[in-house]
């Protein structure tokens, strides 16, 4: 599958660095930085890609979810991540 290459995750991260007046979030940035895109991440997370553009726009998501998505994150980082570490915003 071709969005799964990549080159489009380096895309998706420099297309996101260049939008005026953007920062990106601490779990944005580990997400780009492992190189998965918003549909890889939601893939394995199994989650839906608008719980990660939730995620990534600071909004809240169930706490069951935000681990969901850091477990799958932590796959491919050099440490473990929790949604805590990451500034994400919880529901219960």
């Amino acid at each position: 599958m071709l969005l799964s290459h990549p080159f489009y995750a380096s895309i998706e991260r420099a297309v996101l660095n260049t939008k005026e007046g953007s920062r990106m979030t601490s779990f944005e940035e580990t997400r780009t930085n492992a190189g998965l895109t918003i549909t890889q991440l939601s893939k394995e997370a199994d989650v839906s890609r608008a719980t990660i553009e939730k995620i990534e726009k600071g909004l809240p998501v169930r706490a069951a979810l935000a681990a969901r998505v850091c477990n799958a994150l932590s796959k491919h980082t050099d440490s473990p991540v929790t949604y805590q570490q990451l500034g994400i915003k919880t529901v219960k």
